[in-house]
C-alpha cells in the first residue's frame, strides 16, 4: 500500500510539473527523478586515453520532460569551471587536459526554470604509464686499454616524461650491481676500473614513483685485440686518371678502441708525405703527375693501432691497397652544327647556328674554339655544356660557310661547317595611301593637306628598314611612327593642276614598295550674279506628278495637303502649274496640263478661287493612264525648254523665283542628257541667270520607306538646288509639304549662282558699296535672312574649275 501511495505522489507531481512551470520542484533521489522522466548522465568519449596529456572528453546528456527546459547550468572539474557546449540535441560537450596523475572529481549541475536543481558527479583516475628515459654516455676520454687501474667514465641521465619522480636508480657491470647515482635534475656519473679483457655489458635501470621501470644496456670491450684499425681509400669524383691531371684521393685511418700508433702511406713501391696524422681522422692524397705513370698506380695504406695484451705492445695491423690506370688521350672532339628552324636565309635579316662540342675523355681546351663565317672570324661563345650559338647577318645573296673548330686537352683537334643559301625575300611591302578627313572638300592652290599611310610587311621573312615619303618629286618628311608601320605626309600645293604624294618603303632584305596618290588642284574662276530686288516678290510653283497606274493613293494624298504647302505663300505672287511624268504621248510631254474646272486655263494663281481645290483636283485628273517609264526631271526640260510655246507661253516670268514639286514612286528611268539634274540646273540658270531656284521631291529613299526604285536623281536634284525630300509612303504629306512650302518662300529672298560657291563665300555690292548682309549658302542657292530693300546687287564669288 506504501509503493502504491509514493507512484501514485511521483505521478501528481510529474503532471504537476510539466503544467504548473512556476512551482519549484527539488528531487532528493535520482530514483524520484528517473520516474518522471528527468535524469543526467556523464558519458566519456570512447576514445579516452587516461593518461597525462591526453585530452579527456565528455558528454553531459541531459533527459527532461516533452515541456521542461534548461535554465541555467554549471560543469566543474576539481571544483573549477569548465568551458562547454551545447549541442543540437541540447547535451553539452566538455573537455579538459589533465597535467599531472591524479584523481579528477567531474561535477555537473542544472536548474529547471521552476528552480529544480539536479547534479551529478564522476572521478576520473589518471595514471602515469611512461618509463624514465635512461641515456648512458661514454666519456671522450676513454681508451678501453687492457691496463690494470685503467677506469672509464660514463655519464648518467635519467628523465621522467610522465609527470612523475625518479624513485630508484639500479647500475650493473656484467650482471654485478655497482654504486650509481644522480641528482635531482636526473644526471650523474660512473667510474669502473680494473676491468678484464674482452666484451662488457653496462645495464642502467630507472623506476619512478608509479612504478615504471626502462633499463638501458651499453656495451663495450677492453683491449685492443678485439677490432683493428678502420682504413679506407676513395676515389674523389674530379679525378681524370689522364697522365696530364693531378689525382686526388680521400685517405682515413681510424681506431675507435686504442687509436692509432702509426699510419704509413707508399705509392707505386714510394713512401708517401700525405698521410692521416696519428690522431686518427682523414686526409686528401694529392698525387702530382711527376709521379704517375702510365698503366697501373697502386696505393698502399699500413695501419697499426696501440692495442696492449697484459701490459705489452701488441697491435693490430690493416693494410689497404688500391690500384687504378692512368691513360692517354688520343680521340679527338666531337662537333655538331644545327642550323635554327626560324631562320629566314634572307639578306639584312639574323641567322642562328647552334653547335654542340664535346669530349668524352680528357675534355675539351676552352681557349682553342674558333668560329668562322666564309672564312673570317666571327664572334662566338659556349657554355659549361659545350653548347653555343653563331649569329651572322649576311648583307649580300649568296652562300655563307659557317665553321666551328675546337681541340681537346691533348690537343687533339676537329672541326665541322654547315651552310646557308641567303636569298632575297620576295614580298613587296604593302603601302596604303589615304586622304585625310581633315582635308578640303575642294582643293585649290595653297590649300594645307594631309594624307595619312600605312606599311604592311607579310609574313616574317623580313622587316621594314626605312619609309621615304614625296610631295612630287620634293622628299617630305613621313612623320613615321617608331614601327615604321603608319605614319603621314602634310604637304600643300600652289599650281593648279595634277600633283602626286607617293610613300616608299623599302624591307630588310631590299626590296622597295610604292604607292602613290593622284592629287587635282583646281582653279577659282571668278564669277558674280545680277541679282534685281523688286517690289514684287514672285513665285512660279510647276508640280510635276506621276501618272502611272500605282499612283492613285499619292495622287489623293498630294491633293488633299496641297494647302499644307500654299498656306506658307501668303506674302509671295504666287502661281502653279501642273505637267506630268509621261514623255510618251504627245498632249502630256513638256506641257502643262489644263486646270479641271477652269476652260482654257493652264495654271492658277494666288487670287483664282477656290485655287487649292483647283490644283488638288488638276493633279488628280492626270489621271493613272501614264507611261510606265516615268522621266520627271527630262519632262521638266522639255517643258522649260518650250517655256513660249502654247500652252506653256506666259507662265514662267522672268523676275519670279521657281519652285518645282517632283511626286513618284518611280526613279528617273532615264539616262539621256535631259534626264540629269545638272542639265536642268544649267538649263535654268543659262535662260534666266540668277533665279532662285529649288526642286523638291516627293519619292522613294533608301533609308526609309525604301521601294524597289529609289528617286536618286530627284533625291540629287533637292540636294543640288538646297530643296527639300520627303517620303512617297507616307500615309499623311501635310509635314512634308508644310516643310516644303517654307524652303520655296525664302526662295525670293536669295539666288540660285551659277556655282556653289568656293569655301560658300560671297561678296555683296550694291551700287558698288559692299553690303554687310546675313546670308546662307546651300550647294548653289543663296538666301538671305530677311529680305533686301528694292534695289540692283551684285552677288560676287569664285567657282572652282
Amino acid at each position: 500500500m506504501k509503493r502504491f501511495s509514493a507512484l501514485v505522489a511521483l505521478v501528481f507531481v510529474a503532471f504537476f510539473y510539466q503544467n504548473c512551470a512556476q512551482n519549484d520542484m527539488n528531487f532528493e533521489y535520482a530514483d524520484q527523478a528517473s520516474a518522471l522522466g528527468i535524469g543526467l548522465k556523464l558519458v566519456p568519449n570512447d576514445e579516452n586515453v587516461h593518461e597525462i596529456e591526453n585530452p579527456q572528453k565528455y558528454t553531459l546528456e541531459v533527459t527532461l520532460p516533452e515541456k521542461g527546459e534548461i535554465q541555467k547550468e554549471n560543469i566543474e572539474i576539481d571544483g573549477k569551471r569548465v568551458e562547454f557546449i551545447k549541442n543540437a540535441v541540447g547535451n553539452y560537450e566538455f573537455s579538459f587536459i589533465p597535467g599531472t596523475p591524479n584523481r579528477y572529481k567531474i561535477y555537473a549541475e542544472v536548474w529547471t526554470p521552476t528552480g529544480a536543481h539536479f547534479d551529478i558527479s564522476d572521478e576520473l583516475r589518471i595514471l602515469d604509464d611512461h618509463p624514465p628515459i635512461v641515456t648512458i654516455t661514454p666519456d671522450s676520454e676513454n681508451k678501453y686499454e687492457d691496463i690494470l687501474g685503467q677506469i672509464q667514465k660514463f655519464d648518467l641521465q635519467v628523465v621522467d616524461v610522465g609527470g612523475g619522480h625518479i624513485r630508484s636508480v639500479h647500475c650493473s657491470i656484467d650482471a654485478a650491481a655497482t654504486d650509481c647515482s644522480v641528482n635531482s635534475s636526473g644526471t650523474g656519473s660512473l667510474s669502473l676500473s680494473n676491468l678484464r679483457q674482452g666484451l662488457h655489458s653496462l645495464v642502467v635501470e630507472a623506476v619512478d614513483n608509479f612504478g615504471n621501470r626502462r633499463a638501458v644496456p651499453h656495451e663495450f670491450s677492453i683491449g685492443a685485440d678485439l677490432t683493428a684499425p678502420v682504413v679506407t681509400v676513395q676515389e674523389l669524383p674530379t679525378n681524370t686518371y689522364y697522365s696530364i691531371d693531378s689525382q686526388s684521393f680521400a685517405v682515413s685511418a681510424n681506431d675507435p678502441h686504442t687509436g692509432l700508433q702509426s699510419v704509413t702511406c707508399i705509392f707505386n713501391g714510394r713512401p708517401m708525405d700525405q698521410c692521416p696524422p696519428l690522431s686518427g681522422g682523414s686526409v686528401t692524397a694529392l698525387l702530382p703527375t711527376t709521379q704517375l705513370r702510365l698503366g697501373i698506380n697502386t696505393i698502399i695504406i699500413r695501419a697499426l693501432d696501440n692495442s696492449v695484451k697484459g701490459g705489452v705492445s701488441n697491435p693490430n695491423e690493416t693494410v689497404v691497397a688500391h690500384s687504378f690506370e692512368i691513360k692517354n688521350d688520343s680521340v679527338a672532339p666531337l662537333v655538331v652544327l644545327t642550323k635554327n628552324n626560324a631562320n629566314t636565309n634572307l639578306v639584312n635579316q639574323l641567322q642562328r647556328v647552334a653547335f654542340q662540342v664535346s669530349d668524352a675523355d680528357s675534355g675539351l681546351n676552352t681557349s682553342s674554339l674558333h668560329c668562322l663565317v666564309n672564312g673570317s672570324a666571327q664572334s662566338c661563345q659556349m657554355n659549361a655544356s659545350g653548347v653555343g650559338e653563331i649569329q651572322v647577318t649576311p648583307s649580300a645573296v649568296g652562300t655563307l660557310t659557317v665553321s666551328v673548330s675546337i681541340s681537346d686537352r691533348y690537343g687533339n683537334s676537329n672541326s665541322a661547317s654547315t651552310t646557308l643559301d641567303i636569298a632575297r625575300d620576295s614580298s613587296v611591302p604593302k603601302i596604303t595611301v589615304t586622304e585625310d578627313s581633315s582635308n578640303p572638300s575642294v582643293i585649290v592652290g595653297g590649300s594645307s593637306l594631309r594624307y595619312n599611310f600605312t606599311v604592311q610587311k607579310d609574313g616574317n621573312l623580313s622587316t621594314l628598314a626605312s619609309v621615304r615619303c614625296y610631295s612630287d618629286s620634293t622628299v617630305v618628311s613621313c612623320n613615321a611612327a617608331s614601327d615604321l608601320k603608319s605614319g603621314f605626309i602634310r604637304t600643300s600645293f600652289a599650281v593648279a593642276g595634277q600633283h602626286r604624294v607617293l610613300v616608299e618603303a623599302t624591307d630588310s632584305t631590299g626590296n622597295i614598295g610604292q604607292r602613290s596618290v593622284d592629287i587635282i588642284v583646281r582653279k577659282l574662276i571668278p564669277s558674280s550674279t545680277n541679282l534685281a530686288v523688286n517690289e514684287i516678290k514672285a513665285l512660279d510653283i510647276l508640280i510635276v506628278i506621276d501618272d502611272s497606274a500605282s499612283m492613285q493613293e499619292e495622287q489623293k494624298n498630294m491633293a488633299d495637303r496641297i494647302e499644307s504647302f500654299t498656306s506658307h505663300l501668303t506674302a509671295l505672287d504666287w502661281r502653279a502649274g501642273v505637267i506630268t511624268t509621261d514623255i510618251v504621248l504627245s498632249d502630256r510631254v513638256g506641257r502643262l496640263q489644263p486646270i479641271v474646272g477652269l476652260n482654257s486655263r493652264y495654271w492658277v494663281s494666288k487670287s483664282t478661287p477656290g485655287v487649292q481645290k483647283l490644283i488638288g483636283d488638276t493633279v488628280q485628273g492626270a489621271g493613272l493612264a501614264g507611261n510606265g517609264d516615268e522621266q520627271g526631271i527630262k519632262a521638266s526640260n522639255i517643258l522649260i525648254a518650250n517655256k513660249d510655246n502654247a500652252p506653256n507661253a506666259g507662265f514662267f516670268r522672268n523676275g519670279a523665283a521657281l519652285a518645282i514639286l517632283y511626286i513618284s514612286d518611280e526613279r528617273e528611268s532615264g539616262s539621256t542628257s535631259q534626264n540629269s539634274p545638272e542639265a536642268l540646273v544649267q538649263l535654268v540658270q543659262k535662260l534666266w541667270p540668277g533665279k532662285p531656284f529649288r526642286a523638291h521631291s516627293i519619292v522613294m529613299l533608301p533609308t526609309k520607306c525604301a521601294g524597289l526604285s529609289v528617286g536618286t536623281k530627284y533625291i540629287e536634284l533637292s540636294n543640288m538646288t538646297a530643296g527639300q525630300v520627303g517620303c512617297v509612303g507616307n500615309a499623311n504629306y501635310s509635314a512634308t509639304l508644310s516643310g516644303m512650302g517654307q524652303s520655296s518662300a525664302q526662295l525670293v529672298n536669295g539666288s540660285t549662282l551659277t556655282c556653289r560657291p568656293y569655301q560658300n563665300q560671297v561678296t555683296i555690292t550694291r551700287a558698288g558699296v559692299a553690303q554687310n548682309l546675313p546670308y546662307t549658302v546651300s550647294g548653289r542657292n543663296l538666301t538671305f535672312s530677311s529680305a533686301l530693300p528694292i534695289g540692283q546687287y551684285v552677288l560676287s564669288y569664285r567657282c572652282v574649275q
